[in-house]
Formats: C-alpha cells, structure tokens, sequence
C-alpha cells in the first residue's frame, strides 16, 4: 500500500464523508438496496444513475473546493472543452467545466462528464495547446468511461458516499500516512487504494484519445509531451514535494515517450492561441501577488521591457490589478485603450464596466 500522506483535498473530503455515515457499529456495512449497476462486462452505469452521481459528486466537490464564480474565467474553459468534445467522440455526453481556486498544478474528471481545473494547472501553462492537452485528458478519460470502471467497488454504497469516495478516487487520495483518517476508513481504505491504481493504468489511453482529440480540434498535438516534459522535470526539482498534477497523473519517460511518438503521427500545427486564453492567464498571473499595487508595478515592469507574448494582455492584467488596487480611473482608461483595438472583447467590456461602477462608487 502507498504510505504518502493524504493530500490535503482527500483528507478533507474523506473526513466530510465520515461525518455523514452515522457513529455506529454498522457504519461501513454496505447498502444492498440499490438495483446491480453491472460490471466492464456488461453496461456499467444508466444515465440517469450516472447524472444523479454527477450532481453528488459536485456537491461534494463544493464542499471542500473553492470552486469560481468569475463568469468570465467559467465561459472560456467551458468554450474551449466544448470545442475539444465537438471535435473528439464524446457520444453525446454532456459536459460541464469549471474552474477551482487553487494554486496546485491539477485537473481532474468526475462523473457525470464534471472536469474540474486548477487556476494553478492554468498560469502554468505557456500555451493554449498545453491547457487543451490536460483538458483533452481528461476528456478521454470519461469518454472511456474510465472512472465509471471504479464504480465497481463502489457501486454498494449510498449515492452520496460513493460520491465523496470517487472524489477521493479521482483527485488522487492516498491511504497510509494518515493513521487516524486510515484506522476510521477501515475497510474503504484498500478500495480507494486499487481503485487509484486502476485509474492510473488508463492514463496511456486516455493519452492516446486525448491526442487524437487535440489534432482533431485544431491544437498542435505535441504540446502534451512537451507539458508532460516539463512536468517531468517538476518532477526531479520538487523531489518530496510534488505538484498535485504529478500524483495524480504519474509522468514517466516512457509514458512521456509513447505520447510524443502519438503526436509525431500528425502534422506539425503552430500555436495561434486565442487572445482569451492570454487573458484568462494574465489575470490569474496578477492575482497571485498578494498586492495588488504589486502586481501593477510587476507587471508595468514587464510592459517596459517587452517580456510578453501579448501586450493586450499584459495591459488587461495591469487593469485587473488596478481594480483590485482601488484605481479604477486608471483601470477604465487602459480599458478604453484596449477597446479602440478589440471592441467585442467580453472581458474589456466587463471590466471597463466593472470600472465604471467603482468609480461611482467612490464619488457617491
């Protein structure tokens, strides 16, 4: 049994799941009243089962998760998944995408077609294509049903607990370190364990599909190696502490290889990256500075010295900090600016209008 600690989401929501169960001597007796959901033999799940385990799943996601309202970050990875299902063999599944505050490296699929991403795996990214691999990913792993596999162990439980214990399942938990989580787990404890190396030994799969998906949706393929790669290398600097994205989705060179030589199979794309994805980007860039006039003079510093791939983002995260700052005069003329070249960007209409109502604000 893997003896890492519980990672900090698991802990939490392994412990939210024991506060449901009630303090019995049958607590962890399993519930034999639901109808058999089948096995891989056969049909794994209905649809209706799998939806009303998606919106459990979802539900004990927001209990332990920061989960973002920002409309504006919410609307472009919902775009840019959609784009990716359109493009790959998702049979009709619905999808929903959304963002979780959080700096870790990560991104996972629950059931019910809920993919979950990290602002952290994000403004890690360098390209549009990179945050499409991992999103393709994960895409791959529900469109194999992959997780659904894991319903087996599960499938005995109430619907509210074998929701908490997939969350566990796909964001990585690990049982041994913690003694006490592990003794009041009792028999889940080695469930949870095989069912995350079950999930483990699809990810060549779900890179294989992933790829073809990312082809398919005009992204350059072989930015999963290459994000795979610099993980890789996360991977020999962070030495005992690994971002979550390296415990969740193992990097090894042959894995790191057999995607590459995927990829190798499509023509070469060059990155065109949409200016709402530079956005998205800048914005969590400058909100990661605990200042805001920190990150004005960070980022003004690097409007001076040309370090950027996009001056207009690089501009729009300037007017995001200055929000955060109280200037919202400032912020509305480097708006107004942005406009003149981009009038039907969404998030400069926001913002500007976001500008305007702090400024009455201040003068009321």
């Amino acid at each position: 049994m893997n003896t890492r600690r519980l990672a900090p989401f698991a802990t939490r929501i392994l412990l939210s799941w024991l506060l449901l169960m009630p303090i019995t001597p049958r607590v962890y007796a399993l519930d034999t009243s639901l109808p058999d959901l089948g096995n891989s033999a056969g049909t794994l799940m209905t649809p209706k089962r799998e939806r009303e385990l998606g919106k459990a799943f979802m539900r004990s996601v927001r209990r332990t998760q920061k989960v973002m309202d920002d409309p504006l970050m919410t609307d472009y990875l919902q775009h840019l998944g959609q784009r990716l299902v359109d493009a790959g063999d998702a049979r009709g599944t619905p999808f929903n995408f959304f963002v979780v505050d959080d700096p870790q490296i990560n991104a996972f699929a629950g059931p019910g077609g809920n993919i979950g991403v990290f602002t952290g795996l994000i403004s890690t990214t360098d390209t549009e294509s990179e945050l499409a691999a991992v999103v393709a990913h994960e895409i791959a792993h529900v469109t194999q049903q992959h997780l659904l596999r894991a319903w087996e162990s599960a499938s005995a439980l109430s619907l509210p607990n074998a929701a908490v214990l997939l969350a566990a399942i796909v964001l990585g938990a690990t049982i041994g370190g913690d003694a006490a989580a592990a003794a009041a787990i009792g028999g889940q404890a080695a469930m949870i364990q095989q069912q995350i190396n079950f999930t483990r030994s699809n990810e060549k799969e779900a890179d294989r599909v992933g790829i073809d998906i990312l082809s398919s949706a005009g992204f350059e393929p072989r930015a999963m190696p290459s994000f795979f790669s610099r993980m890789g290398k996360a991977n020999r600097v962070y030495a005992s502490k690994l971002p979550e994205f390296l415990m969740t989705h193992p990097v090894t060179t042959s894995r790191t290889a057999d995607a590459l030589g995927r990829a190798e199979q499509f023509p070469y794309r060059q990155n065109t990256e949409d200016l709402r994805y530079q956005l998205v980007r800048m914005d969590l860039l400058q909100r990661q500075a605990d200042r805001a006039g920190d990150a004005v003079r960070e980022l003004e510093q690097m409007l001076s010295d040309g370090r950027y791939r996009s001056e207009a983002a690089v501009r729009y995260g300037i007017a995001r900090a200055q929000l955060r700052a109280k200037q919202p005069q400032a912020a509305a003329e480097m708006l107004s600016e942005l406009l003149k070249t981009h009038p039907d960007s969404v998030e400069f209409i926001v913002s500007r209008a976001q500008a305007d109502m702090d400024q009455g604000k201040e003068a009321a």
